[in-house]
């Protein structure tokens, strides 16, 4: 089956939409992009109220996130979520 996947970030999260070529929605998911209960917005928001060394150790940890063996695992499994729901559609 032909099917087009259209992604679209948010903060901390992003959703992913299968549609077929003829516009039948097969999927859509949310997948997070940020390991447990990390702020999205560190710099917005949390960071605001934090003295300046814990908001630069806070965005650093958020950070470090991006690319880490969680995040890896964690698109690998959404893209195997996302492929086995359009193979039984």
């Amino acid at each position: 089956m032909r099917a087009a996947v259209g992604i679209a970030d948010h903060a901390g999260h992003a959703i992913a939409m299968t549609v077929t070529p003829d516009g039948v929605l097969l999927d859509r998911r949310r997948i997070e992009l940020l390991e447990g209960a990390l702020p999205c917005m560190p710099h917005h928001h949390e960071g605001q109220n934090l003295p300046i060394d814990e908001a630069v150790d806070l965005v650093a940890r958020v950070r470090a996130t991006v690319g880490s063996p969680w995040q890896k695992d964690h698109k690998m499994a959404m893209a195997a979520a996302i492929v086995a729901s359009t193979s039984s559609a």
